[in-house]
């Protein structure tokens, strides 16, 4: 029988496992309590994943012989990986009671303790499985995960480090090593952790892992076609591995391919179906389609689902931010915070939070919080460089200039970088500098909305400009007069972006009696679809529209006589608005059409497509014009027309006549505008919260060269010159 035995040893150690697992039955057929034999036959049902069995052999083979502490250590192990992590660490006791120097028994000790959260009593076994085998390279590899599961990051990076200096071609240390050295979000450590994953899939060719990680190593690296090679390669290896489908998810959403990047997420929840990231990353798709309820409702069931998940805590408070809904916000991002205190995105979001309500100071400290998490955070120096501008300190700003010459960094990535040290050059008076990085920022912002199919179409806008201006006629105006709601409650503030609507707003709100709502989506809305039936529209369907946006107001608002609606795309609703409230104040804001050009492409919209692109800036804003031209002659006097000039060189006057032309009597707190600590989500958010100044009138004089197409391009529909040139704008 000793023979036989040895022969399935052989067969075992050839690979050869069905066959070795025939001659241990055959040894077992004769003698049924051989303890090696049982042993051996659990170990082979291990290694073709038949868990559960395994597990039965070996505590067979542990009965037959109680006095080897080998075989309960194993069967410790095998419990673990069942699921049964106490009965494991009962075991394991057991074998290191009958042979107290034992660390492999130790290692498996302190894998069963970890699992049941008694991480103390883990790291002592593992130490101590240490001290007796210092050059237990498997060991070592198991502390430093204790290590970073348990946020001591440094020391798990040592010790994964000191893993692989015991046993240089360890697959698991240099896996989990690249990993997490990827994870340090450190562009210094990324060819490191490239060397790892590379080396880990060199040593284990079939390990899907492997390929998994080196896969995620490379999509940081921008280099997204290997990257999704990786991942199906790691697919084919292991069809069920969940992580690999979530990873390639992400893959496919980084090239834009939004439908095929929502499958593989699905895909990863129908394996792991509570999985928090892999929801997020689900409810980031809707975030991506510009879905904000629907990205919502998805982080809402990620939370749900997986409390513990920071990610979908952060998700879910910046959607909620972008809802203003900000005191849920505020809750979810805290409550992110309290898991993970060094959670950049959260503190990022949280410095966001403070900007929307003027607490500048509370802003930057929260910045600065998330840069001593994450050093090379590029959202937080964003950020902070927005925030600080030309005072911005000479280490951020060095930082963000590191990250620009970064070649493993996406273009896309760096657009924000480019925008936000333009902003510090440009207050700086350093304007051709600033110049250069918009060029870069503008350019490669353009690359990142076309990869994710987020283009513009300058000649469908035109045409949609034609066809309001053909349907908004004199009959029209003729045919609906007395149909709308005749309250004078709406206030309405209009025009291209960057051009004072934010400001305006503002002093309105200063007002006790104004309610500034903020950029609201309610005319738009209302207004889709119905152009092409706008002559077959009855008296009954306008009162409807109507009414429902007053509802919609009163959900915001029912203490205030005034309700302001900011969104400066309204100015190709005028007529719609019109017809829907004839007594509504219609409020448009202008200014000179070349500083708002500028202030465009300075601007790193989040969700303006055509501020990118010279041309389309230029064509934008032609067809502004003429369509505010059109509403002058078919609507003669219903605009309240306020400059941008006029109002930082007479502040008093203007806050006057906007009061009295929304029917209200004068309060002098709409001179205080900036002392205002209401909500505010626009790219104006920090001006708005100073005194009037005028620095940024005739901006565009710094930028004639970067921007001479646009200027000339809009030359023909400036006023003649006067004396001070600087006030030329929209007639």
């Amino acid at each position: 029988m000793a023979a036989n035995l040895e022969h399935a040893f052989a067969l075992q150690a050839g690979g050869r496992l069905l066959e070795a697992e025939s001659a241990c039955r055959t040894v077992l057929a004769q003698t049924p309590s051989d303890d090696r034999a049982l042993h051996l036959l659990g170990i082979l049902a291990y290694q073709q994943g038949r868990l559960q069995e395994a597990v039965g052999w070996i505590a067979q083979a542990a009965a037959a012989s109680p006095e080897k502490a080998a075989y309960r250590s194993n069967l410790g192990e095998l419990q673990r990986l069942g699921g049964n992590p106490a009965e494991a660490a009962r075991s394991c006791r057991v074998a290191l009671a009958i042979q107290p120097i034992f660390p492999e028994a130790r290692n498996n000790l302190g894998l069963a303790l970890q699992t049941l959260g008694q991480w103390k009593e883990a790291e002592e076994a593992f130490r101590t499985a240490l001290e007796q085998a210092p050059r237990f390279a498997l060991a070592w590899n198991n502390l430093a995960n204790l290590l970073r599961q348990s946020g001591r990051t440094d020391q798990a990076i040592a010790t994964f480090r000191q893993a692989l200096a015991v046993e240089p071609n360890h697959v698991q240390a240099h896996l989990n090593l690249g990993q997490l050295l990827l994870e340090q979000d450190t562009r210094d450590l990324l060819d490191e952790a490239m060397g790892h994953c590379r080396r880990a899939v060199e040593l284990a060719p079939n390990l899907a892992e492997g390929h998994n990680n080196l896969g995620n190593v490379l999509r940081e690296r921008n280099q997204l076609a290997e990257a999704e090679a990786c991942y199906q390669r790691a697919l084919q290896l292991a069809p069920g591995l969940a992580m690999a489908k979530n990873n390639l998810g992400q893959a496919m959403q980084e090239q834009g391919r939004l439908d095929e990047a929502e499958a593989w997420y699905l895909a990863a929840t129908e394996g792991v179906p509570n999985n928090g990231r892999f929801l997020s990353n689900w409810a980031s798709v809707s975030v991506d389609r510009e879905c904000l309820h629907e990205a919502f409702e998805r982080y809402q069931y990620a939370v749900k689902c997986d409390p513990a998940c920071v990610q979908a805590h952060v998700g879910l408070g910046t959607v909620l931010q972008r809802l203003e809904r900000w005191d849920e916000a505020e809750a979810c991002l805290e409550n992110a915070l309290r898991q993970e205190p060094d959670a950049t995105d959260a503190q990022c979001e949280i410095a966001q939070l403070h900007l929307h309500f003027g607490r500048l100071d509370e802003a930057e400290a929260a910045y600065r919080s998330a840069l001593r998490s994450r050093p090379q955070s590029a959202s937080a120096l964003c950020g902070l460089a927005l925030l600080r501008r030309g005072k911005l300190p000479e280490a951020n700003r060095r930082a963000i200039e590191r990250l620009l010459n970064d070649p493993t960094l996406s273009d896309p990535k760096k657009s924000p970088l480019h925008f936000a040290l333009a902003a510090v050059l440009d207050a700086e008076k350093h304007h051709q500098e600033a110049a250069t990085h918009l060029v870069s920022a503008n350019r490669f912002r353009l690359v990142g909305d076309r990869r994710r199919a987020r283009g513009y179409d300058p000649e469908n806008h035109s045409e949609f400009v034609d066809r309001i201006a053909e349907s908004f006629t004199d009959e029209h105006f003729a045919r609906v007069e007395g149909w709308g709601e005749r309250t004078r409650r709406p206030i309405f503030i209009l025009g291209m972006p960057r051009s004072g609507t934010t400001l305006t707003e503002q002093i309105l709100a200063s007002h006790p009696d104004v309610y500034g709502a903020g950029e609201l989506p309610l005319i738009g809305r209302a207004f889709d679809g119905l152009l092409d039936c706008l002559p077959q529209l009855t008296e009954s369907v306008i009162r409807e529209e109507s009414h429902d946006i007053l509802r919609e107001l009163a959900c915001l608002d029912t203490e205030h006589a005034r309700i302001t609606d900011k969104m400066p795309d309204n100015y190709l609703y005028v007529g719609f608005i019109a017809t829907l409230f004839p007594r509504a104040t219609i409020i448009h804001c202008r200014r000179d059409l070349r500083d708002v050009a500028v202030s465009c492409w300075l601007t790193g919209f989040q969700s303006i497509r055509w501020a990118s692109d010279q041309e389309h800036v230029a064509r934008r804003i032609c067809d502004y014009h003429r369509l505010m031209a059109h509403w002058r002659r078919v609507l003669p006097g219903r605009m309240v027309e306020v400059d941008y000039e006029t109002t930082v060189t007479d502040l008093e006057g203007t806050a006057r006549r906007l009061v009295e032309a929304v029917g209200l009597p004068w309060d002098p707190a709409c001179l205080a505008f900036h002392e205002n600590q209401r909500p505010i989500r626009t790219a104006s958010v920090t001006q708005v919260r100073q005194p009037i100044y005028t620095r940024s009138v005739g901006r565009w004089r710094h930028y004639t060269e970067a921007l001479a197409d646009v200027f000339q391009a809009l030359e023909e529909l400036l006023p003649p010159a006067t004396e001070d040139e600087s006030v030329r704008r929209v007639a």
